[in-house]
């Protein structure tokens, strides 16, 4: 025989019952909005993206401790040839991103780049963004401290083995230069 449970058990089974299916149901939606956004973002990152994760790494990892900003630049990403055009006149150079001030952070859209080297050159440019933001005028000292941050993001990143090495001469820059508050004047 058997036992009525009465309006009380009913109500809790079909409430309880009821959240379980709408749990499963939010699972299986939030699983699919996750693979359509992500379908979407990757379509919106071709020309532009905002900087907040890489921008919060130069911060961490720069000797400077820049503050956080209040907004962190948007990184555009541009042909190769559109970006040795903004930077070098036009001429072939091995270029795979800039700052040139404002907003925006350029970074080359060369699908040969791998996506490691392509996120330390955000943050690299971030860098000079925050250098920007905090009046950094020493040519030497900007371009070193971004290097340095720049490489030590790869190397937590796993892809860089060895230590940080700086190309003074394609600079033009010697370590005093990055010592001294003139080298900008050169």
């Amino acid at each position: 025989m058997r036992r009525n449970r009465g309006w009380g058990a009913r109500w809790r089974g079909i409430i309880f019952g009821g959240m379980r299916n709408l749990c499963l149901v939010a699972l299986f939606y939030g699983l699919f909005s996750l693979t359509s956004s992500s379908a979407q973002t990757s379509a919106r990152v071709e020309t532009s993206v905002r900087a907040e994760t890489f921008g919060e790494w130069a911060v961490r990892l720069s000797p400077s401790r820049y503050p956080e900003p209040a907004q962190y630049p948007t990184v555009k990403f541009v042909p190769k040839l559109e970006l040795q055009e903004m930077v070098c006149g036009g001429a072939d150079c091995d270029i795979a991103g800039t700052y040139l001030g404002g907003d925006i952070v350029y970074v080359s859209d060369d699908p040969g780049m791998p996506e490691g080297k392509r996120e330390a050159v955000i943050v690299h440019e971030i860098v000079h963004y925050l250098q920007k933001l905090q009046g950094q005028t020493n040519r030497c000292r900007r371009e070193y401290e971004a290097n340095y941050v720049e490489w030590s993001y790869r190397q937590i990143h796993g892809e860089l083995v060895g230590d940080f090495q700086f190309d003074w001469e394609f600079y033009r820059c010697t370590p005093l230069d990055v010592l001294s508050e003139r080298s900008f004047l050169r």
